[in-house]
């Protein structure tokens, strides 16, 4: 291989790392042990809506973006150079919606999230999002080692660990949970689920880093969408790692369905992604934060199955309150 993406390149940062466990059983029994290994908040950067979490670098607090749609936790170049880390630069590349950009390695000395604490680690480090007040990005090397649960009503992220609960209802907190199969991208953790909008079998990204869900421009016009079309109006700018940014518009669709919940008329992002993005065969959605922010969810890697609880208010920008119909 030439060159390597991002997504591409799995670290095992976290394959010895040490974290430290509550040992809360949310559910158990003589067969199941549910386990929490690690709680920590949720918060937001200033003036935006951004999941982050507080962390530290070399013992400085830091404020990192939550991101399951990324393979790797990174530096950003902004905090290696204000550290005087001196970045090594290599011949990887990384991606994202915003393009690729060139990656470095640094080591850091002593990274912690929560009571999670790695020593003399090899990290990637990416010269993007710099006035964005982060100091990096927490990805699925991390977040996927275990069972991963996201509160955002309550503001808290946990992580689980499952013994013999592979027939187990996992969502302790709602015996009627929705649950629908979930898969990693090829080489890579990213989880996957398959939504249907307008019926359409889409895969979508499921990803703590975007603010909404969007579909990609190229689906879109087979749904039917045309840029030109009366009601549809650019909606913002889209950005992340790389340089550019990438036009979303707004179009309100017949119907949205993951598992037994179904939106009547969404109305949901449409962008045009990097035609070499290399995610855009295997995900054509990226379920976003308004989702995520309307259910409560776990991403159980320990039994390939995705727990979502439905908790009230509009699940899109725009779209519709109400119950979703189940």
């Amino acid at each position: 291989m030439t060159r390597a993406l991002l997504t591409c390149f799995r670290l095992t940062l976290f394959s010895a790392l040490l974290l430290s466990a509550f040992c809360t059983e949310a559910q158990a029994d003589s067969a199941c042990h549910y386990i929490e290994q690690a709680s920590f908040d949720l918060s937001h950067s200033t003036g935006s809506t951004a999941a982050t979490v507080d962390g530290e670098i070399n013992g400085k607090p830091v404020r990192m973006l939550l991101a399951t749609g990324s393979d790797a936790t990174i530096v950003l170049r902004a905090e290696a150079d204000s550290q005087n880390l001196n970045p090594e630069r290599t011949s990887r590349q990384v991606q994202g919606v915003g393009g690729r950009t060139s990656m470095f390695l640094v080591v850091v000395k002593d990274f912690a999230i929560g009571g999670a604490h790695a020593k003399n680690m090899r990290f990637p480090v990416v010269d993007s999002l710099e006035n964005s007040g982060l100091a990096g990005i927490v990805g699925d090397d991390f977040l996927l080692q275990y069972d991963l649960e996201l509160d955002f009503t309550g503001k808290r992220v946990k992580l689980f660990r499952a013994d013999h609960c592979q027939d187990k209802a996992l969502a302790y907190w709602d015996k009627d949970a929705s649950t629908v199969p979930m898969k990693f991208s090829r080489g890579s953790t990213k989880p996957l689920v398959q939504v249907h909008i307008n019926g359409m079998a889409l895969w979508a990204l499921i990803d703590t880093s975007s603010d909404s869900t969007v579909i990609d421009l190229d689906v879109a016009r087979k749904l039917g969408f045309s840029t030109d079309a009366p009601g549809v109006a650019a909606d913002g700018k889209a950005g992340g790692i790389g340089n550019e940014t990438r036009t979303i518009w707004r179009q309100t669709f017949d119907s949205f369905a993951l598992g037994d919940e179904l939106i009547q008329h969404p109305r949901i992002g449409v962008i045009d992604r990097p035609t070499d993005y290399i995610g855009r065969q295997e995900h054509q959605v990226i379920l976003g934060r308004d989702f995520l922010r309307s259910h409560h969810v776990l991403l159980a890697q320990s039994q390939m199955l995705f727990y979502f609880s439905y908790l009230g208010g509009p699940v899109f920008p725009n779209g519709p309150i109400g119950n979703p119909a189940r």
